[in-house]
């Protein structure tokens, strides 16, 4: 359990990066492979690395209350237990390794919560109309 496989040692790597130079607005999509790095094996990181500190946490906190609200708004139907595996097959993974740009089921997850908010919003709003 101790052994982390040399992730920290690569996140120092693109921390240092970050905190030294002149990357405000991060590094970019896969800007980590300029310091020999494929990507940084934590997603908040991920974030922070490709759009910079200020708008990588703006970004995280977004898509925390996105799924959150998504994930409420569909209580105890088949779709919040969806929701809730492609949370746990894309965010969980992403918390221990991969980068978000190359993860097809964190873009799935992104997806199914705008349809669930999408679909409630048109539906209230279609029935205030009626009334």
């Amino acid at each position: 359990m101790g052994n982390d496989s040399q992730r920290s040692g690569v996140r120092d790597i693109i921390y240092k990066a970050l905190d030294d130079g002149d990357h405000f607005w991060g590094l970019g999509l896969f800007g980590c492979q300029n310091y020999n790095v494929h990507y940084p094996h934590f997603l908040p990181l991920d974030f922070a690395s490709t759009f910079g500190y200020a708008i990588g946490s703006f970004f995280l906190v977004i898509l925390v209350l996105f799924i959150g609200w998504a994930f409420l708004i569909t209580r105890g139907t088949k779709t919040q237990v969806f929701i809730l595996f492609l949370f746990s097959i894309s965010i969980i993974k992403l918390l221990l390794s991969n980068t978000f740009a190359l993860e097809p089921f964190f873009f799935m997850l992104i997806g199914v919560c705008a349809k669930e908010i999408i679909s409630r919003k048109s539906w209230t709003f279609l029935n205030r109309q009626n009334e």
